[in-house]
Formats: C-alpha cells, sequence, structure tokens
C-alpha cells in the first residue's frame, strides 16, 4: 500500500503559518482543486508497507494539501468513503479523558517519520483503482512501526469539503458517506457533477435536512439513504422520494432504512417511475401508516429479484396477490417483524415464485408455522431459509416432508425457533445433504442430537448450537462425529454439558480443519485440560472463543502458543489468567492479530505498562480489547476507535 513521504520543509513552514492564521473551510476547495500543483510531489515520496492510525486535533489547512496530494496520484480513483464522527460529542469526550491512561508516550521525530497525513486514513477499497478515506483521525507510518495516540477528535465533512473533494474525483462511481454531521442537502447537489456517479451510500448523515437534491443524479444505478431513526425529527420525505422516483428512472438499486414519515404516496411513486428496480430494501424505524396499497405498487416493478420488507405493522396480505403473479423472477424475498403478515400471502409467493433461492420470514408473528411449511415445500429450488423466532409446532413428520423437497438448502437459520427438536433437525438433514451451515442458537428444545442412522455430513462447515441445552452423551457425541468438515463449530452457553477430557477428544479428532471455535460461557468444563486437547486436535485454529471461562489459568493460555495459524483469541472474564501470564502469551505469539482480554486478572484495569508490553509482544496485532475506567470500554485498531459500549 503506498503512503506518502514527509513533505518538504518549506511546505511545512507553510502549513505552520496557516495553522496560526486559522484554517478558513472555504479555501479548502480550491485547495483541492489545485491537486494538480501537488502531483509531481507526491510521486516522489517513499512507500512503505504497513501503517498506524492515531487520533489527534484536525488542522485543515494540513488536511487540504495531504489530501489533494494523495488523490492526485490516483486519477482514476473509482470508489470513494467519507467517514465522519459516529459518536456523541458527550462519549468522545468521556472517552479521550481515559485513553490517554493506555497509551505510550513516543516522541516522533523528523527522522523516523515516514508518513503522515492529519484527519486522513488511507486503505485498500474493493481494488487498486479504488479507495477508502475514513475522516476524523490522524493517520502515520514511522519506521519502527509504532504508534501510540494522545486523544480522539472527530472532524465533520461540509457543503466546501464535499464540492473540492468531487472536484478532484471526477471519475468516482462510488461514494459513501456515513456519520457526518456537515454536510446539507444543497451541499448533496454538487454531485450532479460527478458524471460517472453510479452508486450512492448515505448513513445517517444529520445535517441534510432535504434530500430533492438528489434527484439532479439523473445517471445514478444504487441509491441507500440510511436515517437517524426515531430520534430525530427529520427524516425523507414522500416528497423527496417522489421527485427522486421520477428524475433518476436508471435506478437499479434502491434502500430506504430507518425513516419515520415515509408513506404508501412515497411507494406508489418508486413504483410508477422506477420500472428498472431489481433491489428494493424498506425498513421504517417505527410504524407507520404504510399498508397493502402501498406495498401492491411495487408489482409493477417486474424486474425485481430482491424485496426486503421490515417492520410493517399494518395489513399487507392483499399486496402479495399482484407482486406474486407480476413479480415471479424474484430469488431473494426477506419479510420480517411484520406482524399481520400470514400464510396466505407466504402460499401465494410460493406457488407464483418458483426461482426464490433466499426467503427470510423471521418474527412474523401471525404467520402460523405449522401451515407454513407445508407451502415452502414449492419453494424447491431454496437454498437460504432463515426461520428465526417463529413459533412452530414440534412435528418431525412435517419437517420429514420439508426436508424431501428442499434438496438445495444450503444454510438453515433457526435461532429461537421454538418447534426444532432433535428429531425434527434430524428429518432436515436427511433430506438436505447439501446443508453447510446451521445455524441453531437458542432452540431450547435441543438436548440432544439423535442422529445416529445419518450417513456422515462432511458438507456441514458451520454449526451453531449456542445455549441450547445439550446434553454430552452417547448420541450427541456420535452425531457430531459425522461433521468431519466442520470449519467453525459454536458451543458457547452449554455449561449444563458435562464433558470429560476423553469425550472431548474422541469428538474433537474428528476435526484436523475446525478453524473456527466458540466454547464461551462453559466455565463448569472449559479448563487448561480442554485447550491443550485444542491445539493437539485442532492444529489450524484461526479463532478461538473462551470468554467467560474463569477456570482457565496460564498453564491453559500458554499451551496455546503451539497453533501457529491463530490469529483471533478472545479471554475475556477468564479472570484466573493473570498479567504476566498474558504478557508471556503475547510475547510467545507474535502473529496474533486480535486480542480480547478485557476482565481478566480478576477483572482488574490492566496498566499502561502491562498494555504496553502486549503491544510490543504482538507485533501484527490490529486489535486489541481491554478494560479501561468505567462505564466504558475501548477496542483499538492500530489507534482507531471502533466502537462504544458500556460495561454491565
Amino acid at each position: 500500500m503506498d503512503y506518502l513521504g514527509l513533505l518538504p520543509e518549506e511546505v511545512w513552514v507553510q502549513v505552520a503559518s496557516a495553522l496560526k492564521r486559522g484554517a478558513d473551510r472555504s479555501a479548502f476547495a480550491q485547495s483541492c482543486r489545485a491537486f494538480a500543483e501537488f502531483e509531481k510531489l507526491s510521486r516522489e515520496k517513499v512507500s512503505v508497507t504497513s501503517w498506524a492510525q492515531a487520533s489527534g486535533p484536525i488542522c485543515l489547512g494540513t488536511f487540504s494539501n495531504k489530501l489533494t496530494s494523495y488523490l492526485s496520484q490516483f486519477p482514476c480513483m473509482q470508489s470513494l468513503r467519507l467517514v465522519g464522527p459516529n459518536s456523541d460529542p458527550e462519549d468522545v469526550e468521556k472517552f479521550a479523558a481515559g485513553f490517554g491512561r493506555y497509551v505510550l508516550p513516543h516522541q516522533v521525530t523528523r527522522e523516523t517519520l515516514v508518513s503522515y497525513e492529519p484527519a486522513m486514513a488511507v486503505t485498500h477499497y474493493l481494488g487498486p483503482a479504488e479507495r477508502v478515506l475514513s475522516f476524523g483521525a490522524l493517520s502515520a507510518t514511522i519506521r519502527t512501526e509504532q504508534l501510540y495516540p494522545p486523544a480522539l477528535y472527530p472532524l465533520s465533512i461540509d457543503d466546501h469539503i464535499l464540492e473540492g473533494l468531487m472536484g478532484a474525483c471526477s471519475r468516482v462511481k462510488h461514494l459513501e458517506v456515513r456519520y457526518d454531521d456537515g454536510i446539507s442537502g444543497e451541499g448533496l447537489g454538487c454531485l450532479a457533477g460527478v458524471r460517472g456517479l453510479r452508486s450512492l451510500h448515505l448513513v445517517e448523515c444529520s445535517a441534510v435536512k432535504d434530500y430533492t437534491p438528489l434527484k439532479r443524479l439523473l445517471q445514478l444505478e444504487s441509491l441507500c439513504i440510511q436515517g437517524l431513526g426515531p430520534s430525530t425529527s427529520t427524516s425523507l420525505t414522500d416528497s423527496a422520494v417522489e421527485q427522486i422516483a421520477a428524475n433518476c428512472t436508471t435506478l437499479r438499486t434502491l434502500e430506504l432504512i430507518s425513516h419515520t414519515s415515509l408513506t404508501n404516496a412515497a411507494l406508489i411513486a418508486i413504483g410508477q417511475f422506477c420500472r428498472n428496480l431489481s433491489t428494493f430494501k424498506l425498513h421504517p424505524c417505527r410504524a407507520g401508516p404504510i399498508d397493502s396499497q402501498g406495498v401492491a405498487a411495487l408489482a409493477s416493478l417486474t424486474n425485481l429479484q430482491t424485496l426486503q420488507l421490515t417492520n410493517l405493522v399494518n395489513e399487507i396480505d392483499p399486496a402479495f396477490q399482484p407482486i406474486s403473479q407480476q413479480c415471479s423472477g424474484l430469488t431473494s424475498l426477506r419479510i420480517t417483524d411484520c406482524p399481520r403478515f400470514s400464510r396466505w400471502a407466504l402460499r401465494r409467493l410460493a406457488f407464483h415464485c418458483g426461482k426464490l433461492t433466499k426467503l427470510d420470514v423471521s418474527r412474523c408473528k401471525k404467520l402460523a408455522m405449522y401451515e407454513a411449511l407445508v407451502d415452502l415445500k414449492l419453494c424447491t429450488n431454496l437454498e437460504d431459509l432463515t426461520l428465526d423466532h417463529c413459533i412452530i409446532e414440534s412435528q418431525p413428520e412435517l419437517f420429514k416432508s420439508l426436508g424431501e423437497n428442499l434438496g438445495k438448502l444450503r444454510r438453515l437459520f433457526a435461532r429461537g425457533c421454538t418447534g426444532m427438536d432433535e428429531a425434527s433437525l434430524g428429518y432436515v438433514l436427511l433430506g438436505c445433504r447439501r446443508l453447510d451451515t446451521m445455524v441453531l442458537t437458542h432452540c431450547r428444545l435441543l438436548q440432544s442430537l439423535k442422529w445416529a442412522r445419518l450417513p456422515d455430513l462432511a458438507s456441514l462447515k458451520t454449526l451453531d448450537l449456542t445455549n441450547c441445552r445439550l446434553n454430552w452423551d452417547e448420541p450427541f457425541s456420535v452425531a457430531l462425529a459425522k461433521c468431519t468438515g466442520l470449519t467453525d463449530l459454536s458451543l458457547a452457553f452449554c455449561a449444563q454439558c458435562i464433558v470429560s477430557p476423553d469425550a472431548f477428544e474422541a469428538l474433537f479428532v474428528h476435526y484436523p480443519g475446525l478453524k473456527k471455535l466458540s466454547l464461551a460461557r462453559n466455565s463448569g468444563w472449559v479448563r487448561d485440560w480442554t485447550l491443550e486437547s485444542t491445539f493437539k486436535l485442532s492444529p489450524n485454529l484461526v479463532e478461538l472463543n473462551i470468554h467467560g471461562c474463569y477456570l482457565v489459568t496460564d498453564s491453559g493460555l500458554q499451551s496455546l502458543l503451539s497453533l501457529r495459524s491463530l490469529n483471533s483469541l478472545i479471554i475475556s472474564e477468564c479472570k484466573a489468567i493473570t498479567e504476566d501470564g498474558l504478557v508471556r502469551f503475547a510475547k510467545g505469539n507474535p502473529a496474533l492479530e486480535s486480542l480480547w482480554c478485557d476482565g481478566v486478572a480478576q477483572g482488574s484495569l490492566l496498566d499502561q505498562k502491562t498494555v504496553c508490553r502486549i503491544l510490543r509482544g504482538c507485533q501484527r496485532l490490529k486489535k486489541l480489547a481491554v478494560k479501561s475506567l468505567k462505564p466504558t470500554e475501548f477496542i483499538w485498531e492500530k489507534g482507531k476507535i471502533l466502537r462504544f459500549s458500556e460495561v454491565r
């Protein structure tokens, strides 16, 4: 990955002078337009292959120069992503106060600094001709490959900056703006000057009060507008949707997510003008007036292949009569959290839409799944089926019929499905021989797996049995032993299992290709011997999660050093692991890329010295989670804040 080297000293003098005078945002657009002046300068600079991010005060003058200089290297750049601050100011301020305790002061001189890019982080995005630019943090690379940031100061992208960027990046085809509070609706109008722009994603842009200027983007093919949810009074309106739909008739993908005020009028306009749509997703953030009248207008979209409707509380069943007949080319259908969606509508979709390969009807309370499963037999081309939190009576014969007809099924998701017991699941497996993914979390009727009469399930790659009330008996071991091709296995929250070392080894000897394993919250049987068996029987393990297994000690942790392929480890709340044991493990595993160790050492806070020793030991570490000052914890990714979360 290419990065700019040091700017000549005279340029830094000019930047320092600009800092003293105060940076003017209006000058930013002018400097972006003049990016050609920096082209020769940027092409002469050295390149490095590793980089780190830091956070600090934002200098618009420096930012302007460095950004335009960098963009001059990629005149054919086709993808641009702008990421603004994604946290409340109070959270940022609170976090910044405690962040300094976990960083190592480092003196960066002009001799050790290889690259310094204030307020901009650069990484690959989809290809060599496309880049991601993340705003709101400093980015730097030093020769020692160590960098420790002081604090976090977010930067918002405003209309002037966006205008300048679009002048410099005239060939951009995909633009994504996230979590920004500076760009207004009028600022979006400047995008009309980018003739090649085909895809636009606007995610939680709080300053946009009116999306009507988007109607000028006549060549747009993909548009995603995600609002801030019910917490804000501003949202996408029917009028804006009508004008966008009437002018942007070339749209093929349209996603309207987390808006509060859309009505049937918006859907009617979409059905009337956007006849080329192949993908449409609608997810209101709260109950609204949209009903079957608006949904029925989507039947005009005869090229529709993907339809997603979420959180529609009114009657919508009648709309699926015309949709199923006129949109027979549907291949992906997701109807979730729609309490009045019933079997009547699903039956028509199953009868007319024979090309369906993906179906998700999660949390549709009115859907009588016992009857609905009978109709699903008609969807013989289904490859993905999601029945999360559906109420199904335990009828093994029904699942037997389902398995016999869905022979192409490859992925089954049944999280919290009430009627999924071991007999029913056995019939599904008997018929669906191509299954490679099964997610059965919170299926409380699964207490054992009596699949003794089934052939080997070598095609099954992913099996998630999190929080199932499993008994580690002989039928269970025999059944799992048939899944010889597993690469991802989760037995998290199965604390009631009583597992002996011999039983554990007898099972995992069948999984030499296992790459991901989760044994979280199994404090009763996950101990040092469990980890010792793991590295012996699954030497190719890449990710391991033993969160909350408080009987694991330093000895068990050290046994993982033999797993040379391990790059992600979660040992959060493993209180028996000491700070010294953690540091020794870090020194012996320099290839580790992700380490979650919050709550170790009896839940105490790790001091600055311990964190620095971990960072020095794990030379390739990208993500580090440690317990910080209450009530927040942070995740560190080369100095970039990934998210905030409360510690309960």
